[in-house]
């Protein structure tokens, strides 16, 4: 029978800095019982890359990365926001790719990304396949406490 090497890097964005809206999003519940809203994203113009937000306290600050690369406005530090996956479809923003391997040691690999890129704090939208990571890290302290 004959044999040949499958292609895995072809469907496969580098990793960098891309355009991306949302074409899909819908609620559902992770393994361990926690609301989530599972995102398809549509990189680059043509890339399907998929995401999640899950709705637990250690994980806020990547919806609130989301919403503001998106263009939302963030409220006051520790009010209640609702976010549906309704809200989600169509948005439009900057995000952070890389390359990661899954299931781990499979030798099958993936686009994920790293982080939702504030367009505010890191200007116009850096050129396709430019280093990630520019993009706003969770705060430790709020820096706009009203007086």
């Amino acid at each position: 029978m004959p044999t040949y090497q499958q292609n895995q890097g072809a469907d496969l964005l580098p990793k960098g800095v891309y355009p991306f809206y949302i074409r899909n999003a819908k609620e559902t519940t992770s393994q361990n019982g926690n609301e989530k809203i599972e995102l398809t994203l549509q990189v680059n113009g043509t890339f399907t890359v998929f995401d999640n937000l899950t709705f637990v306290e250690n994980s806020f600050w990547k919806i609130d990365q989301f919403r503001i690369s998106t263009g939302e406005k963030l409220g006051a530090p520790g009010s209640n926001v609702s976010l549906e996956a309704d809200d989600c479809i169509q948005r439009r923003g900057t995000v952070s790719i890389d390359i990661d391997e899954f299931p781990k040691n499979s030798g099958r690999k993936r686009n994920v990304v790293v982080e939702y890129i504030n367009p505010a704090v890191n200007g116009p939208m850096p050129a396709a396949g430019s280093a990630p990571g520019t993009g706003p890290k969770p705060p430790t302290e709020p820096d706009n406490i009203p007086f």
